[in-house]
């Protein structure tokens, strides 16, 4: 399969962006060139785009180095790591109250994936790995974080299901909270929580989730109060300051 001249620059650029190491936060082009066997031609064209695109900069002695944009990413990327790190005392002690499975999910385009999870003691359990990918329409994380989604993109996301009624995002952010019983995976008992930044945005949902059997109705209505508590927690943790 031949590439399109589009995607050979686009291969070409993060061969580029790959030249920049620790041993190498600077280079001239020549030295690029040379690292990525590229005519210096072609180089200077792609280098051209990249800074003017931001991923790169250069300076007066016609050096180059990661430019603005690249750094954004590097926050966003910390971000998420200091959220899991933050939540992972919390998770724990969640487990060890209930011994059912802790975890904590952040948005990613249409899906929800898990930065943080700790996994009950119990033989039967819901399994949950650091880097779990499932769908935004699917299950009380989900509808937590589409809850609090900008409306746009929420619709764009539900589509005309009309399980995701408006109303039914209302009654979710009116309760704090969200439920799921079985409906889209069957035998499991979820129970999920927004977790705010400090500006006020949603970034991320907190969860409680197993068999539904071994889950009572005592449990579940602590279950309510316990998520909502440790939700607040993480919350204020990163600088959120609720009307209470």
């Amino acid at each position: 399969m031949v590439s399109s001249p589009n995607v050979r620059s686009l291969e070409r650029g993060l061969q580029i962006l790959d030249c920049f190491s620790e041993e190498n936060v600077s280079m001239s082009l020549t030295e690029i060139a040379e690292k990525t066997n590229l005519s210096t031609s072609t180089v200077g064209r792609l280098l051209q785009t990249i800074v003017e695109a931001g991923y790169l900069q250069k300076d007066s002695q016609r050096k180059y180095s990661l430019g603005d944009k690249m750094y954004q990413y590097v926050k966003v990327l910390m971000h998420k790591s200091n959220l899991g790190d933050l939540a992972m005392p919390i998770l724990t002690n969640l487990r060890d109250i209930y011994n059912e499975t802790a975890s904590l999910y952040i948005v990613q385009k249409e899906n929800r994936v898990c930065i943080a999870s700790v996994e009950s003691h119990q033989p039967l359990r819901r399994s949950v790995e650091v880097g779990e990918v499932l769908p935004l329409k699917q299950g009380a994380v989900g509808e937590v974080l589409l809850a609090w989604h900008p409306y746009n993109e929420r619709r764009k996301i539900v589509g005309d299901d009309h399980f995701y009624s408006e109303d039914h995002f209302s009654r979710i952010r009116e309760a704090g909270f969200a439920v799921n019983d079985g409906l889209q995976e069957e035998g499991v008992y979820a129970i999920a929580a927004p977790v705010f930044d400090k500006d006020g945005s949603n970034v991320a949902a907190i969860s409680v989730s197993g068999p539904s059997h071994r889950i009572t109705l005592n449990q579940r209505s602590e279950l309510i109060k316990s998520i909502k508590l440790y939700s607040t927690l993480i919350s204020r943790a990163l600088g959120f300051h609720d009307s209470e």
